[in-house]
């Protein structure tokens, strides 16, 4: 019986100009991995993250970073470089607001049908593509246990652990210019006075010992002094980790107030769906909130 051919992924982060050590479009990727994943399963491909492990070295060069070695080693080892050769090439899309597609699942189908290797790029930003082995990905990428220590070394005794993340300045100014329209300059004030303010005493009102955790790649980006809430609570700035403990940290967490972002998402995806509160900016929705129980304020 011959092997099944390859599904060879593209990493959309690999060539981006806002790569570096504290952005290196994690999110992204991840949502890439875990589509391939779920599409090699359903389909019957079999997965090449070959340039999944360049991007790695790419970060380990030029930042000094082990993602390879923390994060992704997890992953099947890739063929040969140059032994699968890859004639067909398709971008299944799926950024900002353009989710599943089933057109693309149907072309991946038939060329399967006819044992093709293909190389796929796209941002893939659905988890439809992999919700029916959503545990197997959670097992995948979950947080080690010695974070929890980590954690609970940051919040005071009796409190319970939130997550707040936000994406630094650039990063939110550029898409409220892009896709809402709004002058980047009055971004701040309205982001924090309309969604911020409210996640944090949303979640406050229900879980009055709630402790905030701060997470972002820009501090200039949050002023907690303009949510009044989260000084009555309390708070501190996560700073000193990488990108995927971060991620791993927020995991951790008991409740999640995401920001404008799939790096968010994951942050929040991974602990699971046991009862707890996670919300979302009601002017950035996303299908993928939806499915997902966040709560859009």
């Amino acid at each position: 019986m011959s092997k099944a051919p390859y599904l060879r992924l593209k990493v959309s982060a690999f060539n981006s100009p806002w790569l570096k050590a504290t952005n290196t479009g994690l999110g992204n990727v991840l949502f890439q991995i875990a589509s391939v994943l779920g599409l090699c399963k359903k389909i019957g491909f079999q997965p090449d993250f070959g340039h999944v492990f360049e991007y790695c070295e790419k970060l380990k060069t030029q930042f000094g970073l082990d993602h390879g070695e923390k994060l992704f080693a997890c992953l099947p080892t890739a063929p040969p470089a140059g032994s699968v050769q890859y004639g067909i090439k398709l971008d299944g899309g799926g950024g900002g607001k353009d989710g599943y597609r089933p057109d693309f699942v149907a072309q991946l189908r038939m060329l399967r049908k006819y044992n093709q290797n293909v190389e796929i790029s796209g941002y893939l930003e659905d988890d439809t593509y992999f919700d029916f082995c959503a545990d197997e990905i959670r097992q995948l990428f979950k947080a080690p246990d010695e974070y929890k220590e980590k954690l609970f070394a940051m919040v005071p005794e009796g409190r319970v652990p939130v997550s707040l993340h936000v994406r630094g300045n650039e990063f939110i100014q550029y898409t409220y210019r892009e896709f809402n329209g709004a002058d980047p300059t009055l971004f701040k004030r309205e982001f924090v006075s309309r969604y911020l303010n409210r996640a944090v005493s949303f979640i406050a009102d229900d879980i009055p010992n709630a402790y905030y955790l701060i997470f972002t790649d820009d501090r200039s980006a949050i002023d907690p002094a303009m949510i009044p809430r989260i000084a009555e609570c309390g708070y501190t700035f996560v700073e000193g980790f990488k990108d995927y403990e971060d991620m791993w940290l927020m995991s951790l967490c008991k409740h999640n107030i995401t920001g404008l972002s799939t790096f968010s998402w994951w942050g929040t995806w991974l602990a699971g769906m046991d009862g707890r509160i996670r919300t979302f900016d009601f002017l950035n929705v996303r299908q993928r909130q939806m499915k997902c129980g966040f709560t859009a304020l």
